[in-house]
């Protein structure tokens, strides 16, 4: 994708032009896509993010993979999404209760026998 060209997110109602930092409005629903897009566009680093938060990189690229089974019990999972919503200067509340809306959903699907996202 070019530099300035917009590309549609993965999360509802945020478009964003490549290089530059999305667009949030109170009802975005935060996906990893979105907080890895969020974080490029403020040019950070992963591994900096690991150092400021003490979060486990394993735990930040299943973040930023939406790799659900690979996270810890919820109530880590939204600590972990709120320290990282703080480094990037989001609304830690905000990106935690979306972010982990859909984490719970999929353990609720896991339980039933069938995989969600």
């Amino acid at each position: 994708v070019a530099r300035g060209a917009t590309i549609p997110s993965m999360a509802t109602g945020v478009r964003v032009r490549s290089g530059e930092r999305p667009e949030i409005s109170p009802d975005t629903v935060f996906t990893g896509a979105l907080i890895r897009q969020v974080r490029d566009a403020a040019r950070i680093n992963l591994r900096d993010v690991s150092q400021k938060t003490k979060i486990g990189l394993m735990y930040l690229r299943a973040i930023e993979e939406d790799d659900f089974a690979k996270l810890p019990a919820v109530v880590y999972a939204s600590g972990f999404v709120a320290e990282y919503a703080k480094v990037l200067k989001l609304d830690p509340q905000q990106v935690s209760r979306t972010y982990v809306r859909r984490y719970k959903r999929f353990l609720e699907e896991k339980q039933r026998g069938g995989v969600a996202r």
